[in-house]
């Protein structure tokens, strides 16, 4: 994929994707067992990004966006909004309980 079209694509996202995870960063994980679960409501996106070999474990990663304040979502406000991504992150796993 990296020698593809989408190649520069994917090294945006993965460089962004360093910086956020810091010392955790783990390219592994990143390109073999990496998983983003997402969902949408009226005014937010959320996405869960987790370790698929262990899908129980909370997410390792979640972004959230206002589409009330930012309809291009260009600004993850999880960090602002830690009830709203637990009580969506319940419903998601309630969701999977489901399935």
């Amino acid at each position: 994929m990296r020698e593809t079209y989408f190649g520069p694509l994917i090294r945006e996202v993965e460089d962004r994707t360093k910086q956020q995870m810091g010392d955790r960063w783990d390219r592994d994980l990143f390109e073999h067992h990496l998983m983003g679960y997402a969902m949408r409501t009226d005014r937010y996106r959320m996405v869960a990004w987790k370790d698929r070999r262990t899908p129980t474990a909370a997410p390792l990663y979640v972004e959230l966006f206002d589409h009330d304040a930012d309809p291009r979502e260009s600004r993850n406000v999880a960090a602002e909004h830690p009830e709203v991504v637990e009580r969506l992150l319940a419903r998601m796993e309630a969701d999977w309980g489901s399935s």
